[in-house]
């Protein structure tokens, strides 16, 4: 946008004053010298077009250009207004028209000489108050990475370099709005008046982390972890959005890690399930992983040797004895025992002997059934009474 003309409040057309200001030259550099904050002034407000010197003698000349014009116009009319005679000039009217024309006079010098430190502070005030605003607006772009360089040379031509650090990489890179070659310099001309934005894209770069567990189960029983059989296993890492293509093997501890990965998200994590160093071993968990953005996860690999034992040759099959069923015994009751009963002790009597001889067992004679054995029947009697 042009930049506006000079303009002096209540003065002539710039070209007109420097015309007309010439023979006061002289004068105005000398009145300049009693005003040494006049430059800063004029600094201050912007206005470029004329020095001190001369700004002082075009603020002279267009205060003498008023002061004749207001001599003239006030003058006569203070007389006519004071005399009672419209052709008389009476002293009175040309004292108070005088006075008039140099009070005028005055006051319009001294606009012309305060007029930049007026425009200086209005300048001042419409910064203050975009003042926050302002500092607001460039914070944001500080923040955002936007650097700022300001006073370079219109038609020169500059180099702009991006200083990546560490764990970063670039993405894009743009030139006022439009797509540029991805590299962290770019060449750029100032055209008069404009303004070059040139932009890098960036973004951190991740890690994926990988752990082997190597196991080993005899005859079907518990793992039991193969420390010895964790290392030397081949891990792939991949992506097609990225170009990514990278293998290690795991360490000594079943570790492998891969680091400075562009932030994608369609990485495949797979493991070699055939390991030369341990022969044998056959994947427990998944041999990949898809879909994965580089965010410092661990992925763990499983992988397990079973072995048994080998079948006995010459050896007899026992045919394995059950184990009897042992039916619990009831506990038995054991009866209540009576109280004996004691019979009454009998005694012995001697009573009367009954009278008469003492009967003698007959003999039962003999028989049998062609035996000489004989048999004998004693029958006995006691009465007692």
């Amino acid at each position: 946008m042009p930049r506006k003309m000079l303009s002096i409040p209540f003065g002539l057309p710039l070209p007109i004053l420097r015309q007309m200001g010439k023979p006061l030259g002289t004068m105005g550099a000398r009145m300049a010298k009693g005003n040494p904050l006049l430059s800063i002034q004029l600094n201050q407000a912007e206005i470029t077009e004329v020095d001190d010197k001369e700004y002082t003698t075009l603020v002279l000349t267009n205060t003498i250009f008023w002061t004749v014009i207001l001599a003239i116009v006030t003058i006569p009319i203070m007389s006519l207004v004071v005399s009672n005679r419209a052709t008389a000039l009476h002293a009175t009217g040309f004292m108070i028209g005088g006075g008039i024309t140099l009070v005028l006079a005055a006051l319009i010098f001294f606009m012309g000489m305060s007029y930049p430190t007026a425009l200086a502070r209005k300048k001042i005030r419409e910064i203050e108050s975009n003042l926050i605003f302002a500092l607001r607006t460039l914070l944001v772009q500080i923040k955002s990475g936007v650097s700022l360089f300001s006073g370079l040379d219109m038609g020169d031509n500059y180099a702009v370099t991006e200083a990546l650090p560490g764990g970063w990489t670039l993405t894009n890179v743009t030139i006022d709005g439009a797509a540029s070659a991805l590299n962290v310099t770019k060449n750029v001309t100032i055209p008069d008046g404009t303004t070059r934005v040139v932009a890098f894209y960036n973004q951190p770069l991740g890690s994926l982390n990988v752990h082997k567990v190597a196991v080993t189960s005899h005859n079907a029983g518990p793992d039991v972890p193969a420390p010895n059989d964790d290392d030397g296993w081949t891990i792939t890492v991949s992506s097609v959005a990225c170009g990514i293509n990278q293998s290690k093997q795991t360490d000594a501890n079943g570790n492998a890690s891969f680091t400075g990965l562009p932030l994608c998200t369609d990485y495949v994590v797979s493991e070699n399930p055939v390991n030369a160093g341990s022969p044998g071993f056959n994947p427990v968990s998944p041999t990949s992983f898809s879909n994965q953005k580089p965010e410092g996860q661990t992925l763990t690999f499983t992988n397990r040797l079973a072995t048994f034992d080998p079948p006995c040759q010459d050896c007899i099959q026992v045919t394995p004895t059950p184990t009897p069923t042992f039916t619990p015994t009831a506990t038995p009751t054991t009866p209540p025992t009576s109280t004996p009963t004691t019979r009454p002790t009998e005694e012995a009597t001697a009573g009367a002997r009954t009278p008469g001889p003492t009967p003698i067992a007959p003999s039962t004679g003999t028989g049998g059934s062609g035996g000489a054995a004989s048999m004998n029947l004693l029958l006995l009697s006691s009465d007692c009474s």
